[in-house]
């Protein structure tokens, strides 16, 4: 796996998120109470940008379109 930096650490404030490009794809960078995730930039289904969404119980990215959660 190749380390492709995405922003600055302050860009993205606990309990937020913020999509960003990476190594050429867009991607969503996560900040819980654990620590820094990253996943692609839109939902499985539909396509909704995840970075509109929620971070749910400081571990769950809610969809803002149909609401559904990943981990």
């Amino acid at each position: 796996m190749k380390f492709h930096k995405a922003c600055k650490v302050s860009d993205v404030p606990r309990g937020k998120m913020r999509a960003v490009s990476a190594g050429g794809k867009r991607i969503v960078v996560y900040h819980t109470g654990t620590g820094f995730y990253a996943s692609q930039a839109n939902c499985t289904h539909m396509f909704a940008p995840l970075a509109r969404g929620k971070i749910i119980d400081d571990c769950l990215v809610q969809c803002p379109l149909h609401r559904a959660r990943f981990d």
